[in-house]
């Protein structure tokens, strides 16, 4: 009896475990039901979102040394135009060229390379060029930077050149002077033509006029012809032209001028003024160039061209500057 009770016992509890077993089992959906009520790996996958052209998903950039070199900018070297810095001229770089030997016929007193290349392409002269007066039956000048022959007298010009006379009165130095006006009466200026083998003296230093009575007119070309009353003391510094002409292109080694008469005015009276009275010579030369139009200009020095001589008696012995541009 104890026997089949341990037996009956044995099968209840059998069947209360296939009871258990058979209440936590997992129900199968129907084929219609939504896969989105079921957490499963393969419900995860179907209810991700489509990755579609509108919607894509960008990765986060990888560093890699692969593409740190394809999207650096490429390292390219600068590029700009190569200059030449002109550089102080050199007065002895180019003493051998061809254009500056004094063996020359026409040749500079000195030659600057303007730029200090080597091969001397940029030179220069100064405006003071050496040669014989009779070098290719012309003479010897500073055209442009260059030595050249100036065609002579004799040869056609390859241009005319025009020459204008002006003067002024120079600045003061002192302010004690008491002329308050100074008037000249110039009738004549003159320029003389070089000769064969004559030289001439540039320069814009003052010199006292020399007195001629030399009225020889061989080489002498008159510029102004007709009288200018003047009164210098309204020309400090600023000048007036009372003449010019056209002249042939060439060397000029002289200039004279006529001073008919002329006034003073000293503390507001006026005095006669004794003026040379031949004719008044300049030993001071230029060049003219073919189409070149130069202005000679008269500069006077009142302070030193006036002397009084006795008692309200004044002369005059003008002192001269000429200048070029």
């Amino acid at each position: 009896m104890k026997r089949v009770s341990a037996i009956l016992l044995m099968l209840c509890l059998a069947g209360v475990f296939i009871l258990c077993a058979g209440c936590t089992q997992t129900n199968i959906p129907p084929p219609n039901a939504s896969p989105t009520s079921i957490l499963t790996s393969t419900s995860i996958h179907t209810t991700s979102p489509t990755l579609t052209s509108a919607s894509p998903l960008t990765s986060a950039p990888i560093l890699t040394s692969t593409s740190i070199s394809t999207t650096a900018p490429p390292l390219t070297p600068t590029s700009s135009p190569t200059t030449i810095t002109p550089l102080p001229g050199d007065l002895t770089s180019c003493t051998e060229h061809s254009e500056c030997v004094p063996a020359q016929c026409c040749h500079p007193t000195s030659c600057v390379n303007i730029r200090y290349q080597p091969d001397c392409s940029n030179i220069a002269c100064t405006q003071v060029c050496e040669g014989p007066i009779d070098c290719g039956a012309g003479h010897c000048g500073c055209v442009n930077g260059t030595c050249r022959i100036i065609p002579g007298p004799g040869d056609t010009p390859a241009g005319q050149a025009t020459l204008k006379i002006a003067v002024k009165d120079a600045p003061k130095i002192k302010d004690e002077g008491t002329i308050t006006h100074l008037w000249l009466n110039i009738s004549e200026v003159s320029v003389h033509r070089a000769v064969a083998n004559q030289s001439i003296t540039e320069s814009d230093e003052e010199m006292t006029a020399t007195e001629s009575e030399d009225a020889d007119t061989a080489g002498w070309i008159t510029v102004v012809d007709e009288t200018h009353k003047i009164d210098l003391m309204q020309f400090v510094n600023v000048s007036r032209e009372i003449g010019q002409k056209t002249l042939d292109p060439g060397m000029y080694t002289q200039i004279r001028l006529k001073i008919d008469s002329g006034t003073i005015t000293v503390d507001t009276t006026d005095h006669d003024l004794s003026v040379p009275s031949g004719i008044l010579r300049l030993n001071r030369g230029f060049v003219l160039e073919p189409n070149e139009t130069r202005t000679l200009t008269l500069d006077f020095n009142v302070e030193k061209s006036v002397i009084r001589t006795g008692s309200d008696q004044y002369k005059l012995k003008p002192v001269i500057a000429v200048l070029t541009e």
